[in-house]
């Protein structure tokens, strides 16, 4: 046999495989006659590639195009399969396992080139369908080892957003490249590795991690900044936010990128995107204390009550005042917000909002004597007025 011109060896294998599919009956003899000539096109390419005298820029073009025409193939025999079963047309005897050899030795021609020419492949060419599709389960079965060995609420959350960036369909959406897939298999074993430590913290590794290597997905950035509201909202006043605010940045600030590498090339680097977040809520929490000092100073804001009553005398007195249905409110939480912004105890200026929730809970006899006094003082004054 003549050998045929590079431009026509994808070509011929294209007429193999319709030759193939179009057949009514296809015996083991014409499978094997069949499979022997995919065997010999696959490996007559990549040789004749190596014994190529092009020139380095139009041989770099020559590999290119065979490497990508190798991934519409692939993506084309992939889809008529899908097509045949879903239409429900049966395959004729052993073709459906000359098909699945098809594939095969495609992916395996597509790899032999990557290896033998990894200068010249465009690394930021999407892969094809069979290929993603492999690369997706691989990475989804590292995220089930993971989520196995007795992960928390917490990591469980993060871990379920890597498994669905890892998802075929998320994984098709943004057409994966060879670039993206070698970065997440190696951000995945580093991860599995982090869950096979004992840290005390595995979470904040799991999420530092991340923020190292770029993984700059817009579902882990909408993670990160809500977690960043999250810290934000759990402090007891502005003070307490902008010191939070500032030790997260300073941490961020601290990391190191991990060789420079992110997953979306086209997106904004998640480490920048993130400390420019803070940077907008430390701003935000600058201006709101500028507007509440602007208020207290025209005196369209109060100061605290102060009470006479400790915080925990004043939390038994408050909660005495909702048993009796004094005040009307059915969540705890608001009632604990307005005491902590409206009133300041003997002790301090200042009432945490943990220390009230925690007394209003919890009484000792100290705590009901005294209220029980005053209670008994306002009665004794109550009945004078009669």
């Amino acid at each position: 046999m003549q050998p045929r011109n590079m431009d026509y060896e994808l070509g011929h294998i294209n007429q193999l495989y319709d030759e193939m599919i179009q057949m009514p009956e296809l015996t083991k003899k014409k499978s094997s006659e069949i499979y022997k000539d995919l065997e010999n096109e696959c490996a007559r390419i990549p040789l004749l590639m190596l014994h190529s005298k092009l020139p380095k820029g139009p041989f770099k073009v020559m590999v290119q195009r065979h490497h990508r025409s190798i991934y519409l193939l692939l993506n084309s025999i992939a889809e008529k399969e899908t097509e045949r079963e879903m239409a429900g047309k049966p395959h004729c005897l052993n073709s459906k396992d000359l098909s699945e050899k098809f594939l095969k030795e495609l992916q395996q021609l597509s790899l032999t080139i990557r290896n033998y020419f990894p200068n010249n492949i465009d690394e930021s060419h999407p892969i094809s369908l069979p290929e993603l599709t492999s690369v997706a389960h691989q990475l989804s079965k590292k995220i089930d080892k993971i989520i196995s060995s007795n992960c928390n609420t917490a990591e469980h959350s993060l871990i379920s957003l890597l498994k669905s960036t890892v998802s075929l369909t998320y994984l098709t959406k943004i057409k994966l490249n060879y670039l993206q897939s070698e970065y997440l298999k190696e951000l995945f074993d580093n991860i599995t590795t982090i869950g096979t430590l004992s840290l005390e913290n595995t979470l904040e590794h799991y999420k530092n991690l991340l923020v190292e290597q770029g993984f700059n997905t817009p579902a882990f950035y909408s993670y990160s900044c809500l977690e960043i509201i999250k810290k934000r909202d759990d402090c007891q006043n502005i003070s307490e936010s902008y010191k939070e605010m500032l030790w997260i940045k300073k941490r961020l600030e601290q990391l190191v990128p991990y060789k420079g590498k992110c997953f979306h090339k086209k997106l904004p680097d998640i480490k920048k995107s993130l400390v420019r977040f803070i940077d907008s809520e430390i701003s935000h929490l600058d201006n709101l204390e500028k507007i509440a000092v602007e208020l207290h100073r025209s005196g369209s804001i109060r100061e605290d009550f102060k009470v006479s009553f400790s915080v925990k005398e004043l939390a038994f007195f408050i909660h005495l005042q909702v048993e009796c249905g004094i005040i009307i409110e059915d969540k705890p939480k608001k009632i604990h917000e307005y005491i902590v912004g409206h009133y300041s105890s003997k002790e301090t200026v200042k009432i945490s909002e943990k220390s009230f929730k925690n007394a209003y809970y919890s009484h000792s006899k100290e705590d009901i004597a005294k209220v029980t006094a005053k209670l008994a003082e306002m009665l004794a004054r109550a009945q004078q007025k009669e």
